[in-house]
């Protein structure tokens, strides 16, 4: 509204946004203040209780999937995995990065991009297929890079581990490789169903994100164990 110079309707927005703001800080002061309170207190009577965490299906299912590599290396994946999955932080920041380009791939056709000529359709899939590497090399940087130094004062435990210290590297390569697989490809393919792009199209960049995903994977795990903090 403002970049169309409507003050009167900018300030209703403003307003209006700010009116639901207060309304939903205040029904959440009015839930602490009935709830909190008798939590926190029954949290402190409970005591310290070790937590168990066990393998789920789905870490059954993965191990599985990866019976080519070997066993070390399978069990590797699988507690990065694990980290990954209890650790709030870092798959919110993901589901943003990879979640924001969904929403857009998903409208392509409501801008009408799958009504260009083939040349237009084939610049905007190329486009989209820079949008998506560039948000997979933050993703690397941002995830992969800091793995083994995530490990911190644990890392010892690592080492005593009858293992060698490449088979770790060759886990966290997996784990990433694997992980920017599925969320790129799964993109790509999106966008060029969406644009209606031939097969040939969808095969060549299939083949490019492979080759992204492997090279910005083991560059961001190889200097992660070069330069460790």
């Amino acid at each position: 509204a403002l970049s169309r110079s409507e003050i009167g309707n900018a300030w209703y927005y403003f307003q209006l946004v700010l009116s639901h703001a207060m309304l939903l800080a205040g029904l959440g002061y009015w839930a602490a203040g009935r709830i909190y309170l008798r939590g926190f207190q029954r949290c402190q009577s409970m005591g310290r209780r070790t937590r168990r965490f066990g393998d789920t299906a789905f870490d059954r299912l993965l191990e599985r999937a990866l019976f080519a590599a070997p066993r070390p290396v399978r069990l590797m994946v699988v507690k990065d995995v694990k980290n990954f999955r209890r650790d709030a932080v870092q798959w919110s920041q993901v589901s943003i990065f990879f979640g924001l380009l969904a929403v857009y791939l998903l409208n392509v056709r409501r801008f009408r991009y799958d009504q260009m000529a083939e040349s237009w359709r084939n610049m905007v899939s190329f486009l989209n297929l820079a949008a998506t590497t560039l948000t997979l090399s933050t993703f690397t940087t941002r995830f992969i890079f800091p793995l083994l130094s995530l490990e911190g004062r644990n890392f010892w435990v690592l080492a005593l581990l009858p293992i060698e210290r490449r088979r770790i590297l060759h886990g966290k390569f997996l784990f990433a490789l694997g992980g920017s697989l599925l969320l790129s490809e799964s993109l790509i393919l999106l966008s060029d169903l969406m644009l209606r792009m031939p097969w040939r199209m969808v095969v060549l960049h299939a083949y490019i994100v492979l080759v992204v995903c492997a090279g910005l994977s083991g560059l961001s795990v190889g200097l992660g164990a070069l330069y460790p903090d």
